[in-house]
């Protein structure tokens, strides 16, 4: 996923975020193991939101999509409950589609 100047890479054999420069230079990396905000479990899909940047992460076995800041600070999740391992997310006008591996469905939020 491209993001202003940086590309943001899923890796969710190793429970993380690898951020990257447009020319393939490793910057950073965010995120670890686990259910809290900013720890995940099966990192899938990421998409970002046009207007103010934040990026929408799957976090497919806590069941959820964490929204996180382009500062990659945390600033909410949604989909607990109703999401039952979310693969991929994508951002279109008002609304968030979730594609959900184990309840295969396509979920629209807005």
């Amino acid at each position: 996923l491209i993001c202003g100047n940086r590309v943001l890479v899923t890796q969710s054999k190793y429970y993380y975020i690898q951020v990257y420069e447009l020319d393939g230079k490793f910057v950073s990396r965010f995120g670890s193991s686990g259910n809290a905000k900013l720890q995940f479990s099966l990192s899938y899909g990421l998409s970002t939101n046009e207007y103010n940047g934040d990026i929408y992460i799957c976090d497919s076995s806590n069941n959820r999509i964490q929204i996180i800041s382009e500062n990659f600070q945390s600033k909410s999740e949604f989909g607990k409950y109703i999401l039952h391992c979310p693969r991929d997310v994508k951002l279109y006008q008002d609304n968030i589609f979730v594609l959900d591996k184990s309840n295969p469905c396509l979920h629209i939020f807005n």
